[in-house]
């Protein structure tokens, strides 16, 4: 079940001016993104390229490092919701002892690789990435033999990385995306 593309060009947005430690668990809530130099890199590594359609999640701080991806290439981005952050639910602004004192549980398993853990009015990482495949295969099924600039989130990037290796979904915590 497989889409072909020539080139799939995974990014996540440009970081954002406040860090997980001022606001603790984010994925879904929205944070200005630094409009300084890293919204403007992956735009010049692109600007050479053949690219046929530019792709954002829903969540400004990626959409606006795509309308700049999109930009050189005179390209609209197209927004699609599958391609959101974990969806954190109740732990969304939960600072780590927090987390520690009210969901103990939930986060030994998560600590311990069990991505069918369920967040508290969120979703798994087992959804999460089910739900990101899906959004990747539909854009591809669009633009066979074509490259195309996907901007997405760390764990939704990672999720689909596993499944494109074809390895376990725990390896997540072992892979690094380069900024």
């Amino acid at each position: 079940d497989r889409a072909e593309a020539r080139e799939v060009v995974l990014g996540e947005h440009a970081p954002e001016l406040v860090t997980h430690a001022d606001t603790g668990v984010d994925g879904a809530v929205e944070h200005p993104a630094d409009d300084r130099v890293a919204r403007r890199k992956p735009a010049q590594a692109l600007a050479g390229e053949s690219i046929a359609g530019v792709y954002s999640s829903p969540m400004q701080r990626a959409h606006a490092t795509a309308t700049i991806i999109a930009a050189p290439h005179g390209l609209p981005v197209v927004v699609r919701s599958g391609l959101n952050e974990l969806d954190q639910g109740d732990l969304e602004g939960l600072k780590q002892d927090e987390l520690r004192e009210r969901y103990p549980e939930l986060l030994r398993r998560w600590v311990a690789g069990d991505t069918s853990v369920k967040l508290p009015g969120g979703e798994s990482m087992e959804e999460l990435q089910s739900r990101v495949w899906t959004a990747v295969q539909d854009i591809l099924v669009q633009h066979q033999a074509n490259t195309v600039a996907i901007v997405s989130h760390n764990l939704a990037i990672l999720a689909y990385i596993c499944k494109a290796l074809g390895v376990p979904l725990s390896v997540f915590r072992r892979l690094r995306q380069q900024t």
